[in-house]
Formats: structure tokens, C-alpha cells, sequence
């Protein structure tokens, strides 16, 4: 028999005890004091376990037996180990097993061959380690204990004699009362109680065995898993599949997630977020029959524009963290209500969880209970863990909550909020406080294209769009178009436009009369240059064309296209000169110069620098002076004994040096200059040669860039230190900056970027916008300068496309065509009946619409649907046109359910979108021929 159980701690009382550990030292802490309270450990003493101070250990411990943590050894007295052992103590020191601690601690007692099968065992352990949280959490807050000591060790050890005894119900009686007393305890300060959430994550590794035990637990489940996986369990796990069903019946399991699959959430368009939610939430459907109410995912994926679209999807909920690297906003409150960029609000469970697999979390778990009871209204701990991935303590948690809410109560999303009448308090975070870490996980774990790949998803993304808008204008005009058959490519796109030609011309063949047909599926009107080289003559003047001219070799026409509709431009009267164009405002008549380094439209003018190659300046007509500048440079990294060095110092960049530069004419209304050269350190090594092409064309305000890189080395393993980039430079210290946050104008002064769309600087007199055509990420310095990114380490991709905008009103609509320009949906047709027209019109455009789709009946449409933003933040009053007499219209949310009804009259709908607001709009036509609803 011991005569004492003692735990020794490194404090001098449990008041100033440091919890700021690592695993190992916490661990240790942990399984000393629990460990003591084995029934196995407590039937060989003679009293209750207690701690002692490793300052002033006692000095008669003969037969006690005696945990030591290796964290306490050095402040015990010289030699007292020794002294102790001699005698006769039984001294554990620094073990963090709990199980092996227990063993080392009955080695050679009676009860050393039977405690691993112990009943209650795990009950004894879990009250164990409940009473050192709430002495912590009372002494360490309140620098007090109201815990009656002396009831709370006879229920132990009452609950002790009734196990000897085989009372099994007795043992859990006098086990409930040890816990109320420890509750009584921590609610004399604390009278709240704090709700504590398991969220376990389901990955496609874990849908085996380990997560059909992890159904079984006794507490309320909370997964956290996404519809791929969901459908990868009933295609591989049938067996999970069917238990989770049963559980999710039960409501012992509650779903959380709602996306296909965790894509890169930030930098995807609205609709391709759209579209990963419809994919995710119709798997949940299919395999489980019902959906998650509450959103979240473990990779980062937070961005202000979630809380409008996750309320038109149903949802009720959101988790305001994830799992994974990256920056978002936190505050001292579980329960918020989560705004974004319109104004909606969701409510949101914004503590970051804990790691279960972590026992500095679990030593810790006083501070952090503590401080949620202080101040947390709605007060909430999460632990977060995979199935099968566990810990002692945890455990210990779970097994409590059987016999009282000593510290908290576990329970389901669902009913946290549903319960929790706290309203939580209104945060609404600028994007500035998001930062991925998607650029330094791709680059760390090699992935090809890091960069790149954007550019091409989101020149997929607006075809695929595209495609589904000329789908729906040949589908309402009285064509048809073949059903999708998955993610649109460049032959879907010439196919839906051959589809919609055919609708629009009439079916006719191609005869005398043939021209070119140009198709907008965008809901802003287009401009741009035609090649009309194949015409025998040059059109008139006129809607749809705004000017017209000719070189030798090539015919050029100015095209106007409207939105959602088409222009149609034929061959002029053999013989009669073509009517000139009339200017309407002075920069009008500034036709195209293309000089050796000056490039001139009605809308800018371009200096490229002859030493460097980059542009000198680019400005408008109303304000002199040099407004932006461009060159390309390397981003080199720092020497490693660098000790000054300065991040964003000139120094740090190579330079630009032009071999050469020519102007050369694209047609007459068409022009670029070309430079080659080098970018070389100012040591004068080469680094890499490129060749950067400007061009301008009448009648655009966007000055087109194209860069081919050649490299010689290859940047460093950090990419936001070491990168090949375009760099651009602004005039005016005082100049906001504005980010395209899912095509709407954001503010920013974040120091790094993701905007794939647009970035705009403007003062009251200029506006300056670079259009990136999906390359996502952007780094400033200082006050006026901005780098895009081409090439980091990993990307293969060596030519770029990107934009330069000047007094570009509406910069979400200029970025649609950057990525894929309505003048490659030209192509020879014969004449329509009209020589331009549109199917759809939006009269605000402030207003763009996002998706279009026909709604059919009997293989007639019957109607259109239709998504709308507001882009530019402020409210707008806009009139939706079609073609076709509407009979009735209604704003519905992004599930289909009616929100409100819309005015109709005749062709036109009236709708009101608030700053930055997405909305879904279905429309039925009018029966032309009985006036009644479609």
C-alpha cells in the first residue's frame, strides 16, 4: 500500500502554475495528475491523490508513490530524489504515456495484473482530469477555489468501495455526484455554460473503420465533410454510408460543409462558387437525402463575398475559420453575425478550434474556458480531429459530459445555434483581412503552374458562361442547342454560336448577301475592332459600325455589339464611298499613331521608354503628365547575411534594358510596338531576355500587353520574395487603390493581393485599371507601386496576356474581355433581318449579369432565369428587357424559392439591387398568341 499519491508540480501553488507548455512538458503534467486516479492506483492508498510543490517538496514521503514531470525536477531541492528513493518511495519521473505511468505505478502490487481491464476505469481518469481544470480555471482566474474538497474525495471514494464491491450503479451515482460537486465549483464563478463542439473531419482516407467508431461516440458528432467524399463513401464504403444515414436519422450527427469540392474559394468567379455549391449540396441529396444547413470547410476558402450567397443557398449557418494556413479575422466572441460586401448577414462560429491531437491544448483548456466564460456571450469551444485521431484528454471530455456539464456541455452545430440566444455581434471584415496561402503551399509542394493554371480556368470559366448565354438567346429566339455534355471548351462556344446564328439569320444559307456576324452573350455592350478583309467592299457607316477604314491589304471596321445581342456588317454599295464617321468629343478625333515609342488612340497616350523598353508613362487627354509606368523585372531574394536589408528597396529588382524596339500596323486600326531585351542584375549578369508587345486599337481605352519571358534562373523557393513580375508605378501618393472582389470594387490597402479580375488606382481626376486576365496575385510597396506576378518557382508558363485601362468606368465588364474578347465570336453569315439587335438588355451598368438560362417546357422556352450583380457599391433602379412580352417575374433565391414578386410591364421587369448585391430572377414569357402566361 502507498501511503500518499502525490503529482509534483513546477509552482509554488496551482495560481502561478505556467500552462504555456510544450506537448511533451504537458503531457507529462496531464498523465501525473490524472494517472493518480486510476481505481486501480487509488485501491493500493490509503488516501486521495494530492499535488505537492517542487520548491518545498515534502520531506517524509517514505512509500508514497510520487508522479514527477521532467519540468519539475529542476526546481526541486539538490539530492532529494535520491533522499526520497532511499525511502522507500516509488518515484515515475518524466513519463507521458499515461498508460505506461499507471503500469510503472503498480508494478508488483496485486493489482498490477488486472487494472488495464479495470471497469470504470476510464470514468475514474476523466473526473480526474475534470478537477485539475476547474481548480485551474477557479485559481488561476479568481485566484480561489470554491470546490468542497472533502464531499468531492468521499464521493471518489465512496464511488471506489462501491466498485470493490460490484455496484455498478452505485459507482455511477457516487461518480455523478463527484461531478456535481465539481460543477458547483466552477458555476460559483462561471454560472454560464459553455457549449463544446466535436468536429470531426472526413477526408476520402478515413471513410473505413476508424470513422464507423468515430459514429458511436456518445456526444453529438459534428462532420465536416464535402460532397466528393460524401460520394466517394457510397462508392467504396457502402457499410459508412448506410451508418452515417442511420445516425444522421437519429440526429446524433450533424452535417457540415455544403461545397463539391474545396476549391481555391477566393480566387474563383461568383458563379464558379455557384456551381461548386449546386454540385455539392445535390451529392448530399443523392447519397444521404438530406443536405448540411451549416457551411464550412477545412482547406482556407473565407472571402466577404460568402454571407449573401451561402442565405440564397439555404444556409443558416457558417464556420467563420478554417483549418488550414492563411490569415482570417478573429475576436473574442464565438457567435457573430457575419456581414459581407452587401450587407447580408449570417451567423457564424468564429473560434478557431483546438487540435485534439495537441495536450498543450488540453493543459491550456482553463485559460481558454476561462476567458470564454468572462467575455464569450455565446460561448463555444470547438475540437477539431480526424476519425480514429484522439487523445487521452479528449476522451476524458467526452466521458465527463455522461455525468454533468462540468466544463460544458457537448453538443451539435445545429443546436448551438438554435439554442444560443445570444444575436453574437455584426463583423463585417474587408477582404484585407483574408490571406491565402495557396501561392507558398503550391510552390512548396511543386505543383506544376502555380500561376498559370489561373489563367486558364478563368478563360474556361467565362467560355463555359459564354456558352450557357448563347445557349439561352438561341434557346429563347426559337432555335435549339444541344445539351451540355460538361466544361465548356472552344468548340462548344463556336458550336452554341453556329446554333445562334442559324436562329438569328433565319436558317438561310450562305448566299450574295453574306457579311459578318459578330455575337455579344456578355450584358454589357462590346466594342471592337472587325477584320473585314473578306468583304469586296467596306460598309456604310452606321449602327453597328462606328468608323471604318482600309490599308493595302487589310479592310478594318469600329463594331459596336449589343449586349446579349448581335451586329451584323456587310459589304458596303460597289462604287459609293462609305459616309465618314462624325466625332462626338475631341478625343474622338485623335485617330491611331503608332510612332517608335508612341502609341495614340481617342482615349490614351503611351511613351515607351527606349532604354528600357517599358512604358515610360500612360496618360489620358485631360490631365498632363506622366500617370503609370510599366517595366518587367526579376524580384531578387535577399543575401543570407544581409542583415539591412531593405523589402522593398529598387535594389532588390533587376533591370530593364531594350536590344530593340518597332512599331509595326496590325490594319488601319490596329497598332503595336514591340521591344526586346534583357533583364539583367545591376552587377550587369544576365537573368533572363523578353520581348513585351503594346498594342492599341481604335475605338478601345485598354492598352493590351503581351510578355514572352526567356529565363536563365529560376526564382527562389519563397514566392512572394523571389519572382519574375510586371511591375506598374502611379504619379499620386494619394491614390486609392480598388480590387475586384467577384467583379465588384472593393477598397484595399492590403500589402498582398488576389483580385484575378481587376485592380484599379484612381484620384478624383484619373482613373488607371490593370486588368490581370486571371493572374491572381499582386504584391504592393509602398504608397505607388504594384507588382502582378508572371513566374515563380514551378510555373512552365513563359507568355501573358494583360490589360491596361484608362477612364475604364465600369472595370468589370473591361476584365470579361480581357480574359476572352466578344469579337472572337465573329463569323461569316448571310444577312438577318435587321443588321443588329438584342435578345436581352440591362439599362443600369452599374448591374452585370452573371448566368443566363432558358426555362423550357414540352422543348419550348418557356422563360429565362437569370443572376444579377451589382458591381460598382452603390444602388441601383434598372429595367430588364427581353425581346420577347414577359407575363410575370419573381426574384427567387439561389434554390429556387420565391422571395418577392417583380413588376412587370410588357417587356420590361423592374428590379432594385443594393450595393454589391447578387440576386436570381425568373421570368415567364407572355403567350403571344392568347396573352396569357407561358
Amino acid at each position: 500500500m502507498f501511503k500518499d499519491l502525490l503529482v509534483v508540480l513546477p509552482c509554488q501553488s496551482l495560481e502561478n502554475l505556467s500552462l504555456d507548455r510544450d506537448a511533451s512538458e504537458a503531457e507529462q503534467i496531464l498523465s501525473a495528475w490524472t494517472a493518480l486516479y486510476h481505481p486501480s492506483v487509488l485501491s493500493e492508498a490509503n488516501g486521495m491523490p494530492r499535488w505537492v510543490s517542487a520548491d518545498t517538496p515534502p520531506v517524509d514521503v517514505s512509500s508514497s508513490l510520487i508522479a514527477l514531470p521532467e519540468c519539475a525536477v529542476s526546481s526541486l531541492p539538490s539530492g532529494w530524489i535520491e533522499e526520497a528513493e532511499k525511502a522507500g518511495a516509488r518515484i515515475i519521473r518524466g513519463v507521458g504515456d499515461r498508460e505506461q505511468l499507471i503500469a510503472s505505478a503498480l508494478e508488483g502490487t496485486p493489482s498490477a495484473e488486472k487494472w488495464r481491464t479495470q471497469a470504470y476505469a476510464e470514468d475514474f481518469l476523466a473526473l480526474g482530469y475534470g478537477y485539475l481544470v476547474v481548480e485551474l480555471v477557479t485559481r488561476q482566474l479568481r485566484y480561489m477555489s470554491n470546490l468542497d474538497a472533502d464531499r468531492f474525495n468521499g464521493h471518489v471514494q465512496e464511488a471506489l468501495q462501491r466498485l470493490m464491491g460490484g455496484d455498478e450503479d452505485g459507482v455511477r451515482e457516487q461518480l455523478r455526484y463527484a461531478a456535481d460537486r465539481l460543477t458547483e465549483a466552477r458555476e460559483y464563478f462561471y454560472p454560464v455554460q459553455t457549449s463544446l463542439i466535436d468536429l470531426t473531419l472526413v477526408a476520402e482516407t478515413t471513410l473505413g473503420a476508424r470513422f464507423r467508431r468515430e459514429l458511436a461516440a456518445e456526444v453529438p458528432i459534428n462532420l465536416l465533410v464535402s460532397g466528393a467524399t460524401v460520394e466517394r463513401m457510397a462508392q467504396r464504403e457502402p457499410s459508412s454510408l448506410s451508418l452515417l444515414k442511420r445516425c444522421l436519422e437519429a440526429g446524433s450527427v450533424t452535417l457540415v460543409g455544403g461545397e463539391y469540392e474545396e476549391w481555391e474559394l477566393p480566387l474563383l468567379p461568383p458563379e464558379a462558387i455557384v456551381a461548386q455549391l449546386q454540385r455539392g449540396l445535390a451529392a448530399y441529396e443523392r447519397h444521404l437525402g438530406q443536405r448540411p444547413t451549416i457551411f464550412g470547410r477545412r482547406r482556407f476558402g473565407l472571402s466577404p463575398l460568402l454571407p449573401q450567397i451561402l442565405k440564397s443557398f439555404g444556409f443558416v449557418a457558417a464556420l467563420h475559420f478554417t483549418l488550414d494556413d492563411g490569415r482570417f479575422p478573429s475576436g473574442n466572441q464565438s457567435k457573430i453575425r457575419w456581414e459581407g460586401i452587401d450587407g447580408s448577414e449570417i451567423d457564424a462560429l468564429a473560434r478557431v478550434p483546438l487540435e485534439v491531437h495537441r495536450p498543450e491544448n488540453f493543459l491550456r483548456l482553463s485559460n481558454r474556458l476561462g476567458n470564454t466564460l468572462d467575455s464569450d456571450q455565446g460561448g463555444a469551444i470547438v475540437f477539431a480531429h480526424w476519425p480514429g485521431q484522439t487523445s487521452p484528454w479528449f476522451e476524458d471530455l467526452r466521458r465527463m459530459s455522461r455525468y454533468g456539464p462540468v466544463l460544458g456541455k457537448f453538443c451539435s452545430l445545429s443546436a448551438y445555434f438554435e439554442s444560443n440566444l445570444y444575436a453574437g455581434q455584426t463583423a463585417r471584415h474587408a477582404a484585407d483581412k483574408y490571406r491565402s496561402p495557396y501561392l507558398k503551399q503550391e510552390v512548396a509542394a511543386e505543383t506544376p503552374d502555380p500561376i498559370s493554371r489561373w489563367v486558364r480556368r478563368h478563360r474556361q470559366w467565362v467560355l463555359q458562361d459564354d456558352v450557357r448565354a448563347l445557349r439561352t438567346m438561341s434557346d429563347v429566339a426559337g432555335g435549339s442547342c444541344p445539351a451540355e455534355t460538361g466544361d465548356a471548351c472552344e468548340s462548344d462556344l463556336a458550336s452554341a454560336a453556329a446554333w445562334l446564328a442559324q436562329s438569328i439569320t433565319g436558317g438561310k444559307s450562305s448566299g450574295g448577301d453574306e457579311g459578318v456576324l459578330c455575337l455579344n452573350p456578355r450584358s454589357h455592350r462590346s466594342r471592337f475592332v472587325a477584320e473585314l478583309s473578306g468583304l469586296s467592299a467596306l460598309p456604310a457607316v452606321g449602327p453597328p459600325v462606328l468608323a471604318i477604314a482600309e490599308s493595302e491589304d487589310r479592310k478594318q471596321a469600329l463594331v459596336e455589339a449589343p449586349a446579349m445581342g448581335f451586329s451584323w456588317i456587310g459589304p458596303g454599295a460597289d462604287g459609293q464611298p462609305p459616309e465618314a464617321p462624325r466625332p462626338k468629343a475631341k478625343s474622338a478625333q485623335v485617330s491611331l499613331v503608332v510612332e517608335k515609342s508612341e502609341l495614340r488612340n481617342e482615349f490614351f497616350q503611351a511613351r515607351i521608354n527606349e532604354t528600357t523598353g517599358g512604358i515610360q508613362s500612360l496618360q489620358n487627354y485631360t490631365i498632363r503628365g506622366n500617370r503609370l509606368a510599366q517595366q518587367i523585372a526579376m524580384r531578387l531574394p535577399p543575401f543570407e547575411a544581409q542583415d539591412d536589408f531593405d523589402p522593398e528597396a529598387e535594389e532588390n529588382y533587376t533591370l530593364m534594358a531594350a536590344d530593340e524596339i518597332t512599331a509595326t500596323m496590325l490594319g488601319p486600326m490596329v497598332g503595336k510596338i514591340v521591344s526586346r531585351g534583357r533583364l539583367v542584375r545591376r552587377t550587369g549578369k544576365p537573368m533572363a531576355r523578353f520581348v513585351q508587345t503594346m498594342t492599341a486599337r481604335r475605338g478601345s481605352p485598354i492598352l493590351e500587353l503581351e510578355i514572352e519571358l526567356d529565363i536563365d534562373r529560376q526564382p527562389e523557393a519563397n514566392p512572394w520574395a523571389s519572382y519574375y513580375a510586371v511591375r506598374f508605378a502611379w504619379s499620386d501618393e494619394t491614390a486609392d487603390v480598388v480590387q475586384g472582389l467577384g467583379f465588384c470594387r472593393h477598397p484595399t490597402e492590403g500589402k498582398v493581393l488576389e483580385s484575378p479580375h481587376f485592380i484599379e488606382i484612381h484620384t478624383s481626376r484619373t482613373r488607371f485599371a490593370v486588368f490581370p486576365a486571371g493572374l491572381p496575385y499582386h504584391r504592393r510597396f509602398g504608397l505607388r507601386k504594384l507588382d502582378t506576378l508572371l513566374v515563380v518557382r514551378g510555373e512552365t508558363a513563359r507568355r501573358f496576356r494583360l490589360g491596361l485601362g484608362v477612364d475604364v468606368r465600369y472595370p468589370a465588364h473591361a476584365a470579361l474581355e480581357a480574359i476572352a474578347s466578344p469579337g472572337e465570336l465573329c463569323r461569316k453569315a448571310p444577312a438577318p433581318a435587321a443588321p443588329w439587335g438584342w435578345l436581352f438588355h440591362l439599362d443600369a451598368r452599374n448591374v452585370m449579369a452573371t448566368s443566363w438560362e432558358a426555362l423550357s417546357s414540352q422543348g419550348r422556352a418557356t422563360g429565362f432565369r437569370v443572376r444579377l450583380l451589382e458591381t460598382e457599391g452603390r444602388r441601383a433602379e434598372c429595367l430588364l428587357r427581353s425581346f420577347r412580352p414577359v407575363a410575370s417575374a419573381q426574384r427567387v433565391d439561389f434554390l429556387g424559392a420565391l422571395t418577392s414578386e417583380l413588376p412587370v410591364e410588357d417587356d420590361q421587369i423592374s428590379v432594385e439591387l443594393q450595393p454589391r448585391q447578387w440576386i436570381q430572377v425568373e421570368a415567364r414569357f407572355a403567350d403571344q398568341r392568347s396573352g396569357s402566361e407561358s
